[in-house]
């Protein structure tokens, strides 16, 4: 007990201090006030008042949620703002009540949906999307509508307002919607005439306006919808409608008409040819009508019967003609009176080459209806229809035409020969041949002509199949024979070996090939060493040196020439001082010096094209385009001083 005391006098003596409280005495009692229970009506509608009061004076009051309802903080009164519920809050210094106020919402009758209008006697159903409300008509002479359903039903022509009510404790809404009641549609009966005929018109009317017109079956009848204009398209009956339409539904007045169609003739049947002297018997299915011939002269034909009787060759109408109220109509057939096939002889170029075409005809009757064929096609076809002949192989056949009518046959035929086209062979002979060299080719098939597609690589001798090498590459060597039916080719390549141009190292006295072949041949001033067949050779006296080779293709080809005097021979790439330029060159070329040289070009193969003493210049403008080897010796001791590659250009 003491400590609650204790506690109160604390809570007491913080309240004095923040409210400034009377000073306290030994024995004084202070009375604080405390809030009763609100009183009051706790519901209120949206936009209206309700007071709340508590015995208890001198508190604020709040409200928890001022979007449903506000309160004045001194008197009370609640307002509300929108439906739902909010705590009202009583305050005093030293206690709060509490209390929940219901804000309830106006009634709203949302809005009505439906038809417009209605017809006399007949139903409608309005709708709303609130609901519980009652529906209500302003005019139950022209109107009445279900209380509870919304259906609203035409009593009399007009219009009347329909309401929707809707009734809470807040209050009554009404919606209203304009119902107009519609008289019932009339249409007038529909004025024409009928029967008419298949393909003739007749126009139909109405007295009431705005309709359109249709037919039930416009393969017997068709009508325009805007003008009644009707017209018959086949024999049979149908119904004419001429529809109003009305706000409140459509009208319909109808008119039979019968349409009587033209005659209808079925196919003649009988032959469609006959030969002269004989006749035939025509007859239709239809019954009653009446046979005709177009040309008496050709056929004529009984009226009754059909039985036709041919006169003279040509070709005739056979007719079969009925006629009724509307109209007459025909059914014809065409028929040929025939002789037998007239004579027949087959004309035209009696020789064709293989592969090649020629035209035969037959001057009588120009092959018109004829049938042409061969006897063999693995020589020759021809055009069943046209007498074209196409020459497949060698030899001869026999054409045929064949001419067939209904009375009879007639056919004529001749020999045709077939040339054939020149016969070639496969080419025979080597396919390699070195530079400068030649190798024979053949053919089984003489009488041709040798050519060659790259003569800068290989030339060939036209009637002896010689093939020359000129220069490395691949050449293509054509065999042609020729007759009159063109030409045949046999081809053959024929590769063309460069000679090979060993490349000579010197050391000492002692040459060698830097390259490897089958096999060497040492030379010393044009003469063939004896023995000397190996890669290397040990010079021994002084003079002019050449290796020649052969290589795996069987060419043959020579090293430069290198001079060897006194074991002095120089390396052939020494450059010692010697300039030579320029290089390329394309007319002069220059050697600049300071000892006296004589200078020697050769080709790469070693064939030695000009020497010149006290070099200092040469002219080889004349040279054709390609590299050489310019040797240079002293002009007094002759030794070897250099050996350098020139490339001659084009002029």
């Amino acid at each position: 007990m003491k400590q609650r005391f204790l506690l109160f006098t604390l809570i007491a003596g913080i309240s004095c201090l923040v409210f400034s409280c009377p000073a306290m005495g030994a024995g004084h009692n202070e009375h604080v006030p405390s809030s009763t229970a609100i009183t009051g009506t706790f519901s209120a509608c949206v936009g209206s008042t309700t007071t709340l009061s508590d015995a208890t004076t001198g508190g604020t009051w709040t409200s928890s949620n001022t979007g449903v309802a506000t309160i004045g903080t001194s008197n009370g009164i609640v307002l509300g703002i929108a439906a739902g519920t909010t705590t009202i809050s009583y305050i005093m210094t030293s206690s709060t009540v509490t209390q929940v106020v219901t804000i309830n919402a106006l009634p709203n009758t949302g809005s009505i949906s439906g038809a417009s209008g209605v017809c006399l006697s007949t139903s409608t159903t309005l709708t709303d999307a609130t609901s519980g409300g009652t529906w209500s008509s302003g005019t139950i002479a022209v109107a009445t509508v279900g209380a509870t359903t919304g259906k609203v039903t035409g009593v009399a022509v007009g219009t009347s307002n329909i309401t929707y009510t809707v009734t809470n404790t807040c209050g009554t809404a009404h919606a209203t919607y304009l119902m107009t009641v519609f008289s019932t549609p009339t249409i007038a009966s529909i004025v024409g005439s009928s029967p008419f005929c298949q393909t003739t018109s007749n126009t139909f009317m109405d007295a009431t306006t705005n309709g359109v017109w249709s037919s039930s079956n416009t393969a017997v009848a068709t009508v325009g919808s805007s003008t009644g204009l009707v017209t018959g398209t086949g024999g049979g009956s149908v119904s004419i409608s001429y529809v109003v339409a009305y706000s409140c539904g459509t009208v319909t007045a109808t008119y039979p008409v019968t349409i009587n169609p033209l005659p209808v003739e079925l196919p003649i049947t009988g032959p469609s040819a006959l030969c002269l002297g004989t006749s035939g018997t025509f007859s239709d299915a239809t019954v009653g009508d009446v046979w005709s011939s177009s040309n008496t002269a050709v056929a004529t034909v009984n009226a009754v019967t059909g039985f036709v009787t041919s006169v003279s060759a040509g070709a005739t109408l056979i007719s079969y003609t009925g006629t009724n109220g509307c109209g007459s109509t025909s059914a014809i057939k065409i028929v040929q009176i025939d002789t037998l096939p007239p004579s027949i002889a087959i004309y035209g170029p009696l020789t064709v080459c293989q592969t090649g075409t020629t035209a035969l005809t037959d001057s009588t009757y120009s092959g018109e209806g004829g049938v042409w064929s061969s006897v063999d096609t693995l020589l020759a076809k021809v055009n069943s229809t046209t007498g074209l002949v196409s020459g497949i192989s060698g030899g001869a056949t026999t054409i045929s035409l064949i001419l067939t009518n209904a009375c009879g046959t007639d056919h004529a035929s001749r020999t045709i020969t077939i040339n054939p086209l020149p016969s070639i062979g496969a080419i025979s002979g080597h396919d390699l041949v070195c530079v400068n060299a030649y190798t024979d080719l053949a053919d089984p098939v003489s009488g041709g002509v040798w050519t060659s597609d790259n003569p800068a690589v290989a030339t060939v001798n036209a009637t002896l199949g010689y093939v020359t090498g000129v220069s490395s590459g691949n050449a293509l060597i054509s065999y042609t024979t020729t007759n009159a039916c063109g030409n045949s080719y046999a081809s053959y390549s024929v590769l063309v070996d460069p000679l090979p141009v060993p490349v000579i190292s010197v050391s000492g006295n002692v040459f060698t090939s830097v390259n490897i072949y089958p096999s060497y041949e040492w030379m010393w001033d044009g003469t063939i060493i004896i023995g000397a067949t190996f890669r290397s050779y040990g010079a021994s006296d002084t003079g002019h040196y050449t290796l020649v080779v052969t290589n795996d293709n069987g060419c043959t080809g020579s090293s430069a020439v290198y001079f060897y005097a006194s074991n002095a021979v120089k390396n052939v790439t020494a450059a010692q001082d010697i300039k030579i330029y320029p290089n390329p060159v394309q007319s002069v070329l220059f050697i600049s010096t300071a000892t006296q040289v004589d200078a020697q070009l050769s080709t790469i193969e070693g064939r030695v094209l000009l020497n010149m003493k006290d070099a200092k210049q040469l002219d080889i403008s004349a040279l054709p385009g390609a590299v050489y080897y310019l040797t240079i010796y002293d002009s007094g001791t002759g030794e070897l001083l250099k050996t350098e590659k020139i490339v001659k250009t084009g002029n």
